[in-house]
């Protein structure tokens, strides 16, 4: 009788091998010539000790077959074996649990809401989850309740996350002092994503950027000397220890310059003065794109990071009809362009190659996607009824670390195999990571490769403290030797 090992190993030999005619695949469907491939059919001959039968059959089989038709058949089986892999994780981990078996919501319900969250919003501490059957739900709950609470009005009658701290007004020599001003005064100009491309919209009118934090943060970074890059170098030696508090926030958003003939009322809107094409334009009108945010809690070091977009920005990209009449914001149906495709000052036609983010855990079967459409379906009407323009906008998802425990609920850094992704691992905003969308489903032998947010938001334990894992503080500038306790105030 096989054991559970010995079933595991057989799989991951089945793996390996459909890895392998994915590598003949991929010489054939490359275009390489002919003395390149007869190396590799060399090399499976006299490495492996192939016999000249089945050498013979390699080649004719993968120069004779449709490759297009062949790929099919392997991602199809690759996905069976993948699926018959992971039950036996649990017994292999001394049936401690496993991730995977934990977020399997076997005849659960629907991940459901709750008004309250908009009528009382308050901030989650942390996603609690009452067994292992709910831990997927719990999770995005956390995240549209964060949500809920950023967008509802705060102490200025504006939304709470427009009276955080723009990252302009604190990574300079002197940091402003903490308002709830936001950055209402402030001439929007960043137009780069975070891999430094621009997209521009359809009126040919670049996106805006902001990146913000709450007070918890930008006291980290104040009382830190933190906008001072020598400063991060004495951290990152360890020259003192340093951990960003939980209960910090960061926050980032992607803002449309709206013109004639777009309809305001479907976005939430603000007026700014921004910098376009080189010159200032006073008080233009702004509407939210979509909204990144990341949360650290005192169980999630890893930081918990949900994105949330307006329903129009882009087409999923194997949904996009030739007839279709949606009148979005980031793609246009009248125009046939490679999808994604950076041109520079050309507008991008955008599309969503994974909708909610749906990774590795979705191909495994798991809830991810049905736990965020019912969330995003009760939470629309909630709006709806309330005549709110965020019914228009809606949970891509969201994604964190879960440790291979009993529990099954502490978040781990950084990311590892053992320490795998919950929820969205592929999670993107299409018009915030735009050029950055990873439709790549997760690699066994290359677990890094699955990373969606985590793929960028990462460091070097080595070498960096885990500070790193916000790119806020790329913004840092050498203001000289750090003078701890000094008053760096621009009001004192």
């Amino acid at each position: 009788m096989e054991t559970n090992k010995t079933k595991a190993g057989n799989t991951l030999i089945e793996i390996i091998i459909l890895k392998l005619m994915r590598m003949v695949i991929s010489l054939k469907e490359g275009g390489l010539g002919f003395k390149r491939k007869q190396q590799f059919y060399r090399i499976l001959f006299t490495k492996f000790r192939l016999s000249w039968f089945l050498y013979l059959f390699l080649v004719f089989t993968f120069s004779t077959f449709s490759v297009a038709t062949m790929a099919f058949s392997l991602e199809k089986s690759e996905e069976e074996l993948y699926s018959k892999l992971f039950p036996l994780h649990k017994n292999l981990k001394n049936n401690k649990g496993s991730l995977i078996d934990a977020q399997n919501k076997i005849g659960s319900s629907n991940c459901s809401t709750d008004k309250n969250w908009v009528n009382n919003s308050f901030l989650p501490a942390e996603p609690i989850a009452a067994g292992k059957s709910d831990i997927i739900c719990k999770f995005h709950q956390f995240s549209w309740q964060s949500f809920s609470y950023l967008t509802a009005l705060g102490v200025t009658k504006k939304p709470r996350f427009l009276e955080m701290m723009p990252k302009d007004r604190i990574f300079k020599k002197k940091p402003d002092a903490w308002d709830l001003d936001g950055g209402s005064n402030l001439v929007f100009s960043n137009i780069k994503q975070a891999d430094g491309r621009v997209l521009n919209d359809w009126n040919q009118n670049p996106v805006f950027y902001q990146q913000s934090v709450n007070k918890k943060f930008y006291d980290d970074i104040v009382y830190n000397q933190l906008n001072n890059s020598q400063c991060i170098s004495e951290i990152d030696s360890k020259l003192r220890k340093f951990d960003i508090s939980p209960g910090a926030i960061e926050v980032k958003t992607s803002w449309k310059v709206l013109v004639k003939g777009d309809d305001a009322s479907n976005f939430f809107t603000i007026r700014r003065d921004i910098m376009l094409d080189g010159r200032q334009v006073k008080n233009a009108q702004l509407a939210l794109l979509g909204m990144n945010f990341a949360r650290k809690t005192k169980k999630h070091p890893e930081w918990i990071w949900t994105t949330f977009e307006h329903k129009n920005n882009a087409p999923n990209c194997d949904d996009i009809k030739p007839d279709d009449k949606t009148n979005w914001n980031l793609h246009n149906t009248n125009y046939f362009q490679t999808a994604n495709a950076y041109v520079v000052n050309e507008s991008t036609q955008v599309c969503r190659k994974t909708p909610y983010g749906a990774g590795f855990l979705a191909k495994a079967g798991l809830t991810v996607v049905s736990d965020i459409k019912d969330l995003n379906i009760g939470m629309t009407d909630i709006h709806r009824a309330k005549d709110s323009v965020w019914e228009n906008y809606f949970l891509v998802g969201s994604a964190w670390t879960q440790s291979i425990n009993p529990l099954l609920t502490d978040g781990i850094l950084p990311p590892t195999w053992k320490n795998e992704i919950g929820g969205s691992s592929l999670l993107a905003n299409t018009s915030l990571e735009t050029y950055v969308q990873n439709p790549k489903w997760f690699d066994l032998e290359h677990p890094e490769t699955d990373r969606g947010c985590f793929g960028c938001h990462t460091y070097n334990p080595e070498t960096q403290n885990a500070l790193h894992l916000s790119h806020m503080f790329n913004a840092a500038k050498d203001y000289g030797a750090c003078t701890f306790n000094a008053k760096i105030f621009n009001d004192i």
